[in-house]
């Protein structure tokens, strides 16, 4: 007994070439994004910009110093 292959229609030809082309895309892209680096320049800018993020994230999350009136009225308050 023969298996009888009918020709691609030409929809399924279409779709074949299709998805040929997407995995040649993505490989493209994954070649690209592995390969193509960030000029020097961007690099100083990004280091710099981190920086500047972290002070400022340093900055509202350190609390200020307590006078030491504030204390001390803390202090002579009666505890129940």
């Amino acid at each position: 007994m023969a298996i009888v292959l009918d020709e691609p229609s030409f929809f399924e030809n279409i779709l074949n070439y299709a998805l040929y082309a997407g995995a040649a895309f993505q490989l493209l892209c994954i070649f690209a994004a592995i390969t193509i680096s960030q000029s020097p320049n961007e690099k100083e800018e990004e280091a710099a910009m981190k920086q500047q993020v972290s002070a400022t994230h340093h900055a509202l999350h350190s609390r200020p110093q307590e006078s030491s009136t504030r204390r001390g009225k803390k202090d002579k308050k009666k505890h129940r």
